[in-house]
């Protein structure tokens, strides 16, 4: 499948009545995602508000199976906002998926995506602090090892979210499943 490989800047902005979609012509194959790997870290802010991203399928070889959306590693200036991330597919992290990274999370709708491993809506690995506030979180599955909603190896605040019915097969948190690390969780819905 095709992946989207930012090097630089990227601005999808649409509107609330025009919003931008990123999808595949074979859904059921699907594309390789929005990757931010080895993307300078002297580039501008990329933005991506009031987007519809689906139908992404992170399945190649070492970190392309990672982020069905969105994979952020190593690069921290990204905005994802007013976006609905849906029937996306990765190993971890089948909406998004960060690396030492920390882009701004906000006001988003990730549902139905699925994570092999974990991490159905979000994974964070180590390093990662982004900004998670106001997001609808939910029917996300983690089919492995957690995180049905989401599932985080670093002390990220996680705020104000709405995570409902996700689910987690194999191990627990079907909402969110902490690794090794002491996530601040504030002001969430979780059900």
């Amino acid at each position: 499948p095709f992946k989207l490989l930012v090097m630089g800047q990227l601005n999808a902005v649409g509107t609330e009545t025009d919003s931008i979609t990123f999808t595949a012509a074979d859904t059921a194959n699907g594309w390789q995602s929005i990757r931010f790997t080895n993307t300078p870290a002297t580039s501008d802010t990329s933005r991506f508000m009031y987007c519809r991203i689906e139908y992404g399928r992170a399945d190649g070889a070492g970190q392309d199976n990672h982020g069905g959306a969105f994979c952020f590693e190593n690069f921290s200036k990204a905005v994802v906002s007013n976006c609905l991330i849906t029937r996306c597919r990765a190993e971890n992290g089948g909406g998004i998926y960060c690396d030492n990274s920390h882009p701004r999370i906000i006001g988003n709708t990730l549902t139905g995506n699925v994570a092999v491993n974990v991490g159905g809506g979000i994974c964070l690995g180590p390093g990662s602090i982004p900004v998670i506030r106001n997001n609808t979180i939910g029917w996300n599955t983690a089919i492995g090892n957690g995180g049905g909603g989401i599932f985080c190896l670093s002390d990220v605040m996680i705020s104000n979210n709405t995570i409902i019915y996700n689910t987690s097969h194999i191990y627990g948190g079907g909402g969110i499943m902490a690794n090794g690390c002491s996530p601040e969780i504030i002001a969430n819905t979780i059900s």
